[in-house]
């Protein structure tokens, strides 16, 4: 993967927001920036697996906020870091809600 494909990802991303329900929006609009970030990071970094992988998870993660409404009283499902132990990243999911 490549700049030109991460810049595409945006575009899909940004363009993917108008199915998302009002109320998930917001939710959306975290987790979108936290997998974007984080699929540039592996890009720049040559990982091209993780990256795809992010871009899969990403897509789940899209189809659920696309379709149950309801999830935007759950916490953001942020990509967890390398190293990053549970506790820290549940928490870290929970305070994201709050920004």
């Amino acid at each position: 993967m490549t700049a030109p494909d991460l810049q595409q990802i945006g575009r899909e991303m940004s363009a993917a927001r108008t199915a998302v329900p009002l109320q998930s929006r917001p939710k959306f609009d975290i987790e979108s920036r936290d997998f974007f970030n984080a699929i540039g990071h592996a890009i720049a970094d040559g990982d091209t697996a993780r990256a795809s992988a992010l871009l899969t998870q990403w897509s789940r993660r899209r189809e659920v906020l696309t379709t149950a409404p309801e999830c935007a009283a759950a916490p953001p499902c942020l990509v967890r870091r390398k190293g990053e132990n549970i506790t820290d990243y549940i928490n870290r999911c929970i305070d994201a809600k709050g920004k």
